[in-house]
């Protein structure tokens, strides 16, 4: 296990087939194809595979054969762990390198993600937190959906604000020209109000309004923000990427880019 890890190479996969959710386009998995197909794909893209623990993220409601995908590639004796949340996969995967990170979705907009994290790479993972928090019990008589989803928000908003406050005066955020950048984060609401709040630039959500618009979310969405984050990475430039919820756990990355 290496003690900083770096984001080495990442490849993607995406489904020709379409289907048309609220008039939208989106990629579906062919009638032949599942979480073990398309993560064989992506995997199968990487110039070179890894050593260390393949650890893969997916939502599907049934339980994946990943063995199988490490068959297809000829690594059927690496170890394999598999999460729920991509906040959970990323931190195993970045406490456990080298390492191989696969995130798959079958619902549309479907497709495969995979990482790879080993000692050197483009981007460098200078420390990484996974926080969380409860918001416990909310006792209130409020039945208006609305009004308990904001209800919701600001407690959510009030424990990430302290999570990321402590970040923040800790790590020197505010000073040496650090880039806050949105990782795909549940509730870009909650971000923006926290950041206003610690007096820092709001967070850079380009690249999730990019995705955001093609259709994605949730496990997904947050791994291609990484790889679009990685991509876009100038040489020196320091981020902090954040992404995740409460109830699963917020991960903060501290990056530096590379040139290679």
């Amino acid at each position: 296990m290496v003690s900083t890890p770096a984001l080495k190479e990442w490849r993607h996969y995406v489904p020709r087939a379409f289907v048309s959710v609220s008039g939208v386009k989106l990629p579906s998995p062919y009638r032949d194809e599942d979480e073990v197909t398309m993560s064989y794909e992506t995997l199968n893209k990487l110039k070179s595979l890894g050593e260390g623990t393949f650890v893969f993220v997916h939502d599907s409601r049934r339980d994946a054969d990943f063995h199988a995908v490490l068959d297809l590639i000829g690594k059927s004796d690496a170890s394999i762990v598999t999460f729920k949340s991509f906040s959970e996969g990323l931190t195993y995967s970045l406490r456990n390198t080298p390492s191989t990170l696969t995130v798959v979705s079958t619902d549309p907009p479907a497709g495969a993600v995979t990482l790879v994290f080993d000692s050197l790479g483009k981007v460098t993972i200078t420390r990484y937190e996974l926080r969380r928090e409860s918001t416990g019990f909310l006792k209130t008589e409020i039945t208006d959906e609305r009004a308990l989803n904001e209800l919701i928000i600001e407690a959510s908003t009030s424990l990430t604000y302290r999570i990321l406050s402590k970040l923040s005066r800790s790590k020197g955020i505010k000073s040496g020209g650090v880039k806050v950048v949105n990782g795909f984060i549940h509730n870009p609401r909650i971000l923006d109000r926290i950041l206003t709040s610690l007096k820092l630039k709001n967070a850079d959500s380009t690249i999730v309004e990019e995705l955001k618009r093609l259709g994605y979310k949730g496990n997904l969405g947050a791994a291609l923000a990484l790889t679009r984050v990685a991509e876009k990475c100038h040489n020196g430039e320091r981020l902090v990427f954040v992404s995740g919820s409460v109830p699963e756990g917020l991960i903060i990355l501290y990056m530096k880019c590379s040139g290679g």
